[in-house]
């Protein structure tokens, strides 16, 4: 089980914030979805590794930032599909908290 223990700052994350304004704007939506998705329990399979919510939320931030750097494991194999891209990704407990939400499992008429 994760638990939210009180982790040193990410330097990432204030340089991020520094350097790409949108990194806080997709962040803070993010966030929101995730929770959304924390409050409905709607990934079970992941969320379920977790004491609370706010060991999800550390991860999610944690993740966020490794997928911005394109850092492991979040690095991109040109001629991979998307669809194939998040699905494997969901199934990695160093990126299934942001990969949560992946395409495929996406209504037909969800509007991206």
């Amino acid at each position: 089980m994760h638990t939210a223990a009180d982790p040193a700052p990410d330097p990432r994350n204030a340089h991020l914030r520094e350097t790409m304004p949108s990194y806080v704007v997709v962040g803070k939506y993010l966030l929101g979805l995730l929770t959304e998705e924390i409050r409905t329990n709607s990934a079970p399979d992941v969320f379920n590794n977790y004491d609370d919510a706010e060991s999800i939320v550390a991860d999610f931030r944690r993740q966020f930032a490794a997928y911005t750097c394109q850092e492991m494991p979040f690095a991109y194999s040109p001629g991979t599909e998307p669809r194939d891209y998040w699905k494997k990704l969901v199934s990695n407990k160093d990126a299934s908290v942001l990969a949560v939400r992946h395409p495929s499992s996406l209504p037909r008429n969800y509007a991206m």
